[in-house]
């Protein structure tokens, strides 16, 4: 694909999804009017880059799955829905403050270094994680099968809307308590010399298997039918509170987060259903606990800063793209849900992206892409095309 073609590419993307009754962008549809510079000029730092050859890997799949397997149709029709549902401005609100270092633009480098964490080039970890995409990867391929992607959005959605008892949304009770643990040094200390045997013989698993192992077995016990809310707070209390003798703000803040975990999965509680269900899925696509050894991971790490990543991710929820990512939830999830064939048509694109034979290769042009742009470029353009060129982001 050569770089005025990535250039066109990108303009499809943007005026497909950017804005529901808006001028197409000249370039693109000659004939449509339009106020806009030509595409190159609208998306000078993307065709730089596909001029570097930063995107040269990456093209051949891209060309495959959604012009030769004709992906982009779901994409674009899943973009439409959304954009018909939440409207241009919140899609467009995710974006605020980017280039000046807030809002999405605090979260990038925490996510650069999950890629270098999972292409086993982290100067912090030894070793490749890539087990990790597969575990996405069989999240998304997995329709109909142990993982529904339909239900999933409609679980996440239930969670974002619970209210907790002390007050407030139940994710925002969730997220303080597990900043307050990850930001506790003697928690973190009590993970580190974590031992468990769930045969009670002499096979003592410690530290990060120890966590690992836990992990697997809370989720399997809340996943299952006779599932009892009592039988796994005593096994977290045991392993977390009972075998060590920690302070008492520490045991107070376990057991606050076992509280709002116990919101959400009581027998009587609306979301428990879903949760179950939405555990199932993790049992089946991560039956080796990948994705708990990568928390753990992230927790006993100092240098990968789990509680930076979590103040972060607090200050962009406060700001103007966190507001228009909340309203983005309420709207579009039930489009998407609505939607159903389309959408999860649309899943399995993305997932084709992270097979196995591809998945290098998409990671490696995200980190190519680093500080070149490109992401807020789209973004920039999107208003551009549906606001009127001269009023730009």
């Amino acid at each position: 694909m050569t770089r005025r073609g990535w250039a066109c590419f990108a303009l499809v993307l943007v005026s497909c999804g950017g804005g529901v009754g808006t001028p197409a962008p000249a370039g693109v549809y000659p004939d449509a009017p339009s106020a806009c510079d030509d595409e190159e000029e609208l998306l000078a730092d993307t065709t730089a880059a596909a001029e570097d050859g930063v995107l040269d890997d990456l093209a051949g799949h891209v060309e495959e799955l959604l012009v030769e397997q004709r992906g982009l149709i779901p994409l674009v029709r899943t973009a439409r829905h959304v954009t018909e549902a939440v409207g241009t401005d919140a899609l467009l609100g995710l974006s605020a403050g980017w280039a000046d270092g807030e809002g999405i633009g605090r979260l990038t480098g925490h996510l650069e270094q999950v890629l270098l964490y999972i292409r086993g080039q982290s100067p912090h970890v030894a070793g490749s994680h890539e087990a990790v995409v597969e575990v996405l990867h069989r999240v998304l391929a997995s329709q109909g099968a142990a993982c529904d992607s339909l239900e999933t959005l409609q679980t996440i959605q239930a969670l974002a809307e619970a209210e907790h008892p002390r007050g407030g949304p139940w994710i925002q009770a969730l997220y303080d308590d597990v900043r307050d643990l990850a930001e506790d040094e003697a928690f973190v200390a009590l993970l580190g010399d974590l031992t468990y045997d769930e045969e009670g013989g002499n096979d003592l698993a410690v530290g990060r298997e120890a966590f690992v192992l836990i992990a697997n077995l809370v989720i399997g016990y809340v996943a299952a039918p006779d599932f009892d809310p009592d039988v796994v707070r005593d096994l977290l209390s045991d392993v977390l509170v009972s075998q060590f003798a920690i302070e008492p703000e520490t045991e107070a803040r376990v057991e606050r987060l076992l509280d709002t975990l116990d919101v959400v999965t009581a027998v009587d509680a609306p979301t428990q259903a879903g949760v179950q269900a939405l555990l199932g899925c993790a049992r089946s696509a991560d039956p080796d606990g990948i994705v708990a050894g990568m928390v753990y991971d992230y927790v006993q790490i100092e240098a990968l800063s789990l509680p930076g990543f979590l103040r972060d991710l607090e200050a962009f929820a406060d700001g103007p793209a966190g507001e228009a990512l909340r309203l983005l939830f309420v709207d579009a999830i039930p489009a998407l849900t609505a939607e159903g064939e389309t959408t999860t048509d649309a899943l399995s694109v993305l997932g084709g992206f992270i097979e196995p034979e591809r998945r290098a290769a998409v990671l490696d042009a995200f980190l190519a892409l680093k500080g070149r742009g490109v992401a807020l470029e789209v973004f920039d353009t999107a208003a551009r095309l549906s606001r009127g060129c001269g009023e730009g982001g």
